[in-house]
This record gives C-alpha cells, structure tokens and sequence, in this order.
C-alpha cells in the first residue's frame, strides 16, 4: 500500500475526471502561448501532438509512475513587466503538496513575488498568472521591505486599478495558497535568522495584516543555536490559534529539520510540513546566497526518505542561467572575496550567481535540455 499524507490521500493517486480536467486545461493553455509571453512546458499528462511525417516510429508511452510524477516542481520568474512571465520546467521530486487543512493538491506552478513592488502593473501581472492557471503565490516579509506582501493582499481581496474593489472576485482569488516567510533580516543584514518567539509572531501579525491570511509559513532561514523544541512549540502555537495552517522551513539543512519533525511527532504538536531550498537542473557549486541551502546528493537522499516532506524549490532557472542569462565566455574562477562588499551591488550580485551556476557540468546539462527541448516541442534557451 502506497504511504498517506495527512488528510490520509494516497500521494498517487490521481482519479479520471482529475487527469481529465488537468488535460483539458493544459491543453488550452498550450495553444493560447505565443512567443513574446507566457510560455508553459507540456505536463506530463498533455498528450503529444502527432508527429509529422517521416518523423520514425512514435516512442515508447512512458509507464504511469512517470507520465504522474510526485511532485512537478516549477517556478515563475519574474522579468519586469507584464507579458514577459516565463513558466519554468517541471521535474519530478519527492511528494505532492496539499493545500493546507485541505484535500486540493498544490498549484504545481508557484508564483514568487521577489520583485513584485518593481513591477509597473503587479496587479496585471497577477492576473496573467492567474489566467494560466497558477493558484499557489510565494512571498515574504523582508520582500520589497513588506510591500510585496500588501501588493498581494491588495489583489488578493479583490483590489482594482481604480482602488475599487469586487468582492466575487476576491471570493475566488481566496482559493489560491499564500505562502510567505519570516524570521530572517534584511539583505543589509545578510539576511540574519531570528527565530525568537516574540518577533517570529510580530512578523506574523504584521504579515497577516498586509495578506489577510496565510496558508503557509515558512521560516526563512535557520537560526542554528536555537533549540529546535522551542521553535516546533512557537510554530505549533501559531498553528492551533489559527494564525496559519501549516508551517514549513526555508534553507534549513536536513539535520536540523528532522530534529524537528521528530520531536513534533513525539510530542503530538504540528511538525514542518513544507520545505523551501534552492533546487535546480542548474546546480551550484555553492550556496548561491549567504545563510541559504540547495539541494545536494546528501540533502536529496534524506528527501527521498521523507517524502512526507513537500519541496518547494526556489532559483528553478539559476537565476536566468537555464534561460541563456551566461555564455561559457562569461564563466570565471569563483572569488574568495565575494561575501565582501556591498549586497545591493549589481557586481556583487553578479559574482556571487557566477560562482554558484557558472560550471562545465550545468553547461552540459544546459546543452542536453536544449536538446531534449529540440525534440519535444522547440525548446532553447
């Protein structure tokens, strides 16, 4: 019998009418892309198109454990401006998430919201992604100082160009799963944890202000000398008067959340349902950001025992590197001094994705996905 997630769902199973409207959708969404905007990979449940003629003889149908992967792991990158959103490949990974207190699956495409206070029209842009289907939004306090997460909110009830707002469509936006993070200081701080009880939930109160309610909570970064018991009660207590419905990590090693999980569970309180890491087909070299954590061979291995545990991964493109951001010619020794200076510089910045994603073996693994893409649809980045 295949393992249960909370709700007691079998994490494959996946009824007809369910494969059937996914299909259908997916479907529409391929044939409203065109170039110049948002553009979609084909879900392994979208069926191929015919192959023209002469093409050879058509593959062999991958079996059902491929065809419904776990978990489709994707990204939305935001690039400035309405109309050049760009939907992220999936790959499979290791469970599939649940909308909290629910039985809905997870959006497989998440949208995050780092730049959204940059952007000319967000709300536009909002609603793009909402047309395409994407019904999971990433935020964060320290994004844009907080005012990403009231952009938001703001569109979440219902909020128009105008200052108006229509409350059946603030109805329906309600569906869609927030996600947001505390816990962790500003870029001029090198993004410092502080998981004290006291400020994780002033951070919270203030975030839910500005979002008017939270699915997800997820803890930024890991302040490693604080006892993990005392942070599952903080997170547990803000879990039961119903501030949130689930609670989750963000670049926390594996060590230091299976303490968690294990203590929560012997203890009867809410352990971290969610996890937030860098993973990518790009994978670097190094922590591409100061107190942050990507998937590695041994970060992989304890996932895979876990599959409890949904993975929510972050810089899906490596920062643009699979979208073509870098050639080889711009591939260079990593510094030893680029924690040094000033984070809001463009050269530091610029260093630190270098170092991480500029290697021979994400090249190659670049090179091969265009190839794949070539013979499955055209892709090339």
């Amino acid at each position: 019998r295949p393992p249960t997630n909370r709700f007691g769902d079998r994490r494959d199973r996946h009824t007809a009418r369910e494969r059937a409207r996914c299909e259908t959708w997916s479907a529409r969404q391929m044939r409203r892309s065109s170039p110049g905007t948002t553009s979609c990979v084909t879900s392994p449940l979208v069926p191929r198109p015919a192959a023209p003629a002469g093409a050879g003889p058509p593959r062999r149908a991958a079996p059902a454990s491929e065809r419904i992967p776990r978990l489709i792991l994707a990204a939305v990158c935001l690039v400035g401006s309405v109309g050049r959103t760009q939907a992220i490949a999936h790959r499979p990974m290791v469970s599939t998430p649940r909308r909290a207190a629910s039985r809905e699956p997870l959006s497989p495409l998440i949208f995050g919201t780092l730049r959204l206070h940059e952007t000319e029209r967000p709300f536009e842009l909002l609603d793009e992604a909402w047309r395409l289907g994407i019904r999971a939004f990433d935020t964060a306090r320290v994004y844009g100082g907080g005012e990403c997460e009231r952009i938001l909110g703001r569109w979440l009830a219902g909020e128009c160009d105008d200052g108006g707002r229509d409350a059946e469509v603030a109805a329906v936006r309600r569906q869609a799963t927030v996600i947001t993070k505390g816990g962790c200081g500003e870029a001029s701080e090198f993004w410092a944890p502080n998981l004290d009880p006291g400020s994780l939930r002033a951070e919270l109160e203030a975030s839910l202000a500005r979002l008017g309610e939270i699915d997800v909570y997820l803890l930024h970064r890991d302040q490693v000398d604080r006892d993990t018991a005392e942070i599952v009660e903080t997170m547990d207590a803000f879990v039961s008067e119903g501030l949130v419905k689930a609670w989750g990590v963000s670049n926390w090693r594996a060590d230091r959340l299976d303490q968690a999980r294990r203590y929560a569970l012997a203890a009867g309180l809410e352990p971290p349902r969610y996890s937030s890491l860098q993973d990518s087909l790009a994978t670097p070299a190094r922590a591409p950001w100061p107190g942050t954590v990507f998937m590695d061979p041994a970060e992989r291995a304890w996932y895979e025992r876990h599959p409890e545990v949904a993975v929510l991964g972050w810089e899906c493109l490596g920062k643009g590197f699979l979208a073509g951001r870098w050639s080889r010619d711009d591939a260079r020794p990593a510094r030893r001094d680029d924690d040094d200076g000033d984070v809001y510089s463009n050269d530091w910045r610029e260093n630190r994705l270098k170092a991480a994603y500029l290697t021979e073996a994400n090249f190659d693994r670049r090179d091969r996905a265009a190839l794949l893409g070539d013979s499955r649809g055209g892709y090339r980045p």
